[in-house]
């Protein structure tokens, strides 16, 4: 664990990022698009230049996220806007509907694969079991993952959704909403996120400590700093006092 520039003692609360930081948000993607673009495949639907794929899905999805009409739209109605699109471009339809039931169809199919397949990373539940007797926890998100349905959801105080709140990352007003929620001056609050600008940047701008989560080994860039550094959640018992 990187040197600590806080006093543990003086956190009051904590907050979180969801997708890949409490969760393994990309692998569950990956295997739902893998099954979505099979899904299209068998149902005879060929794009230009190749089959359907899920690496060409994901590009859809970027593009369609990208585009200024889309820029308050949540994650679901982007995601459905982009299987619309696949349809379209393969020149898909199913009866007189424009392709509109198979669309349905396959986001229905991609949507329930996306979250069974949503799993704490393994050492998650336990440390945040022993965090909660102490301090109050906070999901920050840009995602749509429901905590709940991956067996976290007793686990928070509050969930501050973006798209419920309006206030999406990295703007850092989405972390002074979430200590306004708490009560609690920023300083109070350390956030932990595997985001260098999302995360560790925009909390930090705040007002509050910081925890870059680095899962995977890389460097925050020039210019980013955290109060603290990990490779794993399991590190956080190591530094915050916790109530037996």
């Amino acid at each position: 664990m990187a040197g600590v520039m806080f006093e543990a003692t003086s956190i009051r609360a904590i907050s979180f990022d969801g997708d890949q930081t409490l969760w393994d948000f990309r692998a569950a993607m990956r295997r739902a698009l893998a099954e979505a673009a099979r899904f299209l495949d068998e149902r005879g639907l060929r794009r230009e230049g190749g089959p359907v794929s899920a690496d060409w899905l994901a590009e859809l999805r970027d593009e369609v996220a990208g585009e200024p009409r889309f820029a308050r739209s949540t994650m679901e109605e982007i995601r459905l806007a982009s299987f619309e699109r696949a349809v379209l471009r393969c020149d898909g339809h199913d009866g007189d509907d424009g392709g509109r039931s198979l669309v349905t169809d396959v986001y229905e199919a991609y949507m329930s694969l996306r979250f069974s397949a949503m799993k704490p990373y393994d050492e998650v539940p336990a440390v945040l079991d022993r965090l909660r007797g102490s301090h109050p926890l906070v999901l920050v998100t840009n995602g749509n993952s429901d905590p709940a349905r991956v067996g976290l959801g007793d686990h928070f105080t509050h969930q501050v959704v973006a798209a419920e709140c309006g206030l999406f990352k990295p703007d850092p007003e989405i972390y002074a909403h979430t200590a306004a929620l708490l009560g609690l001056p920023p300083e109070s609050i350390l956030h932990v996120g595997d985001h260098p600008d999302e995360d560790v940047a925009a909390a930090g701008r705040a007002g509050m400590r910081t925890v870059y989560l680095n899962r995977a080994g890389r460097p925050l860039p020039p210019g980013r700093r955290a109060d603290a550094e990990m490779s794993t959640l399991a590190g956080l018992l190591d530094l915050l006092p916790q109530r037996d």
